[in-house]
């Protein structure tokens, strides 16, 4: 037998555990935590 992929459910995504998806929430902490090399 052979798979392609592994498959998700949706309870494996934080939408299914019923976190708001906030892509610019995200951004703008990753723009303040970032590293001083960068």
């Amino acid at each position: 037998m052979r798979r392609s992929r592994l498959e998700q459910t949706r309870d494996d995504t934080d939408a299914g555990w019923g976190e708001a998806s906030d892509d610019e929430a995200s951004a703008r902490w990753l723009e303040e935590n970032r590293p001083p090399h960068w």
